[in-house]
């Protein structure tokens, strides 16, 4: 069997398919087949692998079997994984957006403002002149 077919069992420490595939079999030692007996009484998804073993009548077929499986787990969480980046470009583009009109509508209210002063200083009543009266004698 190769690794990759392997990989599923031997990443979490559990016994390789091949090992399952033995136990079914009778082909481990005793202390082997003790191991892994302890071991199924305490892993849900190796005791539900080997009894999925178990249904299948060829069992050459499971390596095949196992490498279709990895291969669909591993296609199924690529295509999570690239749904998770492009949510996330998603809201890193919203934020950008947001920051950039933030910026523009304060840019407009800064020029209005000083447009505002600017005018209303040019168009301000000049203050009235200065009259002298003669002087009283």
């Amino acid at each position: 069997m190769n690794k990759e077919a392997a990989s599923i069992f031997e990443a979490s420490g559990c016994p390789s398919s091949r090992q399952l595939i033995d136990y079914l079999e009778g082909r481990l030692t005793p202390d082997r087949a003790h191991e892994v007996e302890m071991h199924l009484s305490d892993c849900a998804f190796c005791a539900e692998a080997l009894e999925g073993f178990q249904q299948v009548a060829n069992k050459d077929q499971i390596p095949v079997i196992v490498k279709q499986i990895h291969g669909q787990l591993r296609r199924e969480l690529e295509s999570h994984r690239s749904k998770k980046r492009k949510a996330k470009r998603y809201v890193w583009l919203s934020a950008i957006i947001l920051i950039v009109l933030i910026i523009v509508i304060i840019a407009y209210f800064a020029i209005y403002f000083s447009m505002k002063k600017e005018s209303a200083g040019r168009h301000a009543p000049a203050p009235p002149a200065a009259v002298t009266l003669p002087a009283s004698r």
